[in-house]
């Protein structure tokens, strides 16, 4: 009857054993899965973050591009005022210099 006992207590301890190593190969498996995901989470955020500032840069180079033409624009109607003004004073000039040579 020991003899047995003994058996089954070995049979019972070689299932506990069995099981314990299942278990830790799908806990390491497990663990495997996590580190893959979380590393492919990673790679994608990292990528979303590129795509991100790509976006980000595009609309800064936009938005600077919009400005320079304003500011050539506002350049150029500036200069054609300041054009008009150096014409008017030459012309205002000229009459007077006329109008000084024919009361002489």
């Amino acid at each position: 009857m020991g003899l047995k006992d003994a058996s089954e207590f070995t049979r019972w301890q070689r299932e506990m054993e069995q099981k314990d190593d299942i278990e830790k190969i799908e806990h390491v498996l497990k663990k495997k899965i996590e580190m893959e995901l979380a590393r492919e989470q990673a790679i994608m955020a990292q990528e979303k973050r590129v795509h991100e500032n790509h976006a980000l840069a595009n609309e800064m180079k936009a938005k600077a591009e919009k400005l320079m033409e304003e500011r050539e624009h506002n350049l150029q109607e500036d200069y054609e005022k300041r054009k008009g003004v150096i014409e008017a004073v030459h012309t205002q000039k000229h009459k007077a210099s006329e109008a000084m040579a024919s009361r002489v």
